[in-house]
């Protein structure tokens, strides 16, 4: 048996594989702030998973910048409690194997590129508009490993901008589309119906930021997850409508999809991982 998870700043996800090719149901939980609450939802549910089976290996996303030996968060905005917590060392504790971990947008958007919207593209970039912005590139269904993990939403889209939700810079990406962002301007959740102009808005912002990835990565496709960027009140039409008025050096721009693995992209790419790993 083989375990997989995915914890981002709102939702917990973990899976079981028996096969290393298919996930079991999910266990779906909402993130603690407190990194000892979260170590005790966990043990509850490494108990219901394994069930006193053995497990082979653990793999899992999780959202923040990891240090270099990937053994722990060095910074994460939306789990600021997490930072510095010995998580390698209290997940293989508690699975009692070898656990592995990544960025959690790096492993979304693998799962995209390995069986999902970027499936059968050589280059992939995937934008995930959740709580925060996260992006990663993936190039011949292999991770793009920089210095740090990729922060695409912290990318400068007006000096002048409102401050980002996440890190107080100004003006970007994350301060016009992420989930905090539009918590922060409209008090609520955005509605498809209702909230044209809003999502019309986001649109817009949202091809500036693809604009730039596109200048920097030159990807075939690129990819919209997350809460927001699979919400269907943001239309990709309008996206690529937008993108294709910004002025480009390119001949011909890339394709741009929606998610298809939605919510458990994370966990297919994790799951991918971990193949890579036993292999």
């Amino acid at each position: 048996m083989n375990i997989i998870f995915d914890i981002g700043g709102s939702h917990m996800r973990f899976a079981s594989s028996n096969n290393g090719e298919t996930l079991g149901d999910p266990i779906v939980l909402n993130t603690p702030q407190e990194y000892p609450t979260a170590i005790t939802q966990i043990k509850d549910v490494a108990k219901s998973l394994m069930q006193s089976k053995s497990v082979n290996g653990v793999y899992g996303g999780i959202a923040g910048v990891l240090n270099e030996k990937k053994s722990g968060l060095l910074r994460a905005p939306h789990l600021p409690n997490w930072e510095g917590a010995e998580l390698q060392k209290d997940f293989s504790e508690i699975f009692g194997t070898q656990v592995g971990l990544e960025n959690d947008c790096a492993v979304a958007g693998l799962g995209e590129a390995v069986g999902g919207a970027g499936k059968n593209y050589s280059i992939v970039a995937y934008l995930a508009l959740g709580t925060g912005v996260g992006g990663t590139r993936i190039q011949n269904n292999k991770i793009d490993q920089g210095r740090a993990n990729f922060e695409v939403g912290h990318q400068i889209i007006n000096i002048t901008g409102p401050k980002c939700p996440g890190c107080g810079g100004l003006g970007h990406l994350e301060s016009y589309v992420s989930g905090s962002a539009l918590q922060k301007q409209h008090g609520r959740k955005l509605n498809e119906n209702g909230d044209e102009q809003a999502w019309d808005e986001i649109a817009e912002f949202l091809s500036i930021g693809i604009h730039n990835l596109n200048m920097h990565w030159s990807p075939d496709v690129v990819v919209i997850g997350g809460a927001i960027g699979s919400h269907e009140g943001l239309k990709i039409e309008t996206v690529k409508k937008y993108l294709k008025q910004l002025p480009s050096p390119f001949p011909k721009l890339p394709e741009v999809k929606k998610s298809t693995l939605g919510e458990l992209a994370g966990l297919y790419g994790a799951l991918e991982l971990l193949r890579n790993m036993n292999n």
